[in-house]
C-alpha cells in the first residue's frame, strides 16, 4: 500500500506519482489530518448561536437538578416537623413530575409579628385587605392540610372558621391559617399547584388552571 505525502495510507491499485495525486489524497485523507473538517467544527463551536445554545443547556440542567434537590429537602422537612402537614411518597412523586422551572415568590403570613402561625378559630381579620391564596391545616403527627382556596382572604376566612365541615379538624389539632397576596393573573394555576402538592382534605373544585409553583407555606 503507497503513502500520500501527508502520511495517510492509500489504496494499492493507486500510486501516489499518478497524476490524480491530489485528488485521491483528498479522497483517502486519515480523519487526522482532516483540518478541513476540525476548522468547521471550531468555527461552529465559537459561533455566538452555538454559545448560546450551550448556555440554555446548563441553565435547564442547574435548574432541573436544584428542583430535584429542593424537592427532596422538602419532603424530609415535612417529615421531621409533625406541625407541618405530612407529604406521602405518592404526594412528593407527583409534585416532582408536576414541577415547573418557573417558581411564583409570594410573602406568606404569620401573626405575632411573624413569630408564629395564626390561629384560624381568633385570628384578627380587620385590617386584612388582600386578595389571593390561602391554606388552612391543622397541627399534629401528622399535620394536615385542611383547605386551599382563593379570593378576598377577610372574606373567606371569616366564612371558613365558621364552617363546622372545617372546623370538625379542630380534634386532631389547632386549626392554623396563613395566606399570600396572588396576582390575579396567577390566582388559577397558584390554586391549582397548592391543591396538587399539599392534597387538602377538603374541597375537589379547583380551577382547572395551569399550574404555577409557589413556595411552601412552612419553607
Amino acid at each position: 500500500m503507497c503513502t500520500s505525502c501527508c502520511g495517510c495510507a492509500l489504496p494499492p491499485f493507486y500510486c501516489p506519482k499518478d497524476t490524480l495525486h491530489e485528488e485521491m489524497i483528498q479522497r483517502f485523507r486519515c480523519p487526522a489530518h482532516d483540518t478541513t473538517g476540525a476548522e468547521a467544527k471550531e468555527k461552529a463551536r465559537n459561533s455566538p448561536t452555538f454559545a448560546g445554545r450551550e448556555l440554555i443547556r446548563a441553565v435547564v440542567v442547574l435548574l432541573q437538578t436544584t428542583g430535584r434537590v429542593w424537592c427532596w429537602v422538602r419532603f424530609l422537612g415535612y417529615s421531621l416537623w409533625g406541625s407541618i402537614p405530612h407529604r406521602s411518597i405518592l404526594v412528593l412523586q407527583l409534585a416532582f413530575l408536576n414541577r415547573n422551572t418557573f417558581m411564583l415568590q409570594v410573602t406568606w403570613v404569620k401573626c405575632n409579628k411573624g413569630n408564629q402561625y395564626c390561629p384560624l378559630e381568633n385570628v384578627d381579620l380587620r385590617n386584612v385587605t388582600a386578595s389571593g391564596v390561602y391554606v388552612i391545616w391543622h397541627s399534629g403527627n401528622p399535620g394536615r392540610t385542611v383547605r386551599v382556596g382563593q379570593g378576598d382572604i377577610a372574606d373567606r376566612v371569616s366564612v371558613h372558621r365558621r364552617n363546622h365541615i372545617i372546623t370538625q379538624y379542630a380534634k386532631y389539632g389547632t386549626l392554623y391559617v396563613t395566606w399570600a397576596a396572588v396576582s390575579a393573573h396567577y390566582l388559577d394555576g397558584v390554586e391549582r399547584y397548592l391543591a396538587n402538592y399539599l392534597q387538602p382534605l377538603i374541597g375537589d373544585a379547583f380551577p382547572d388552571a395551569q399550574a404555577i409553583a409557589v413556595n411552601s407555606p412552612w419553607a
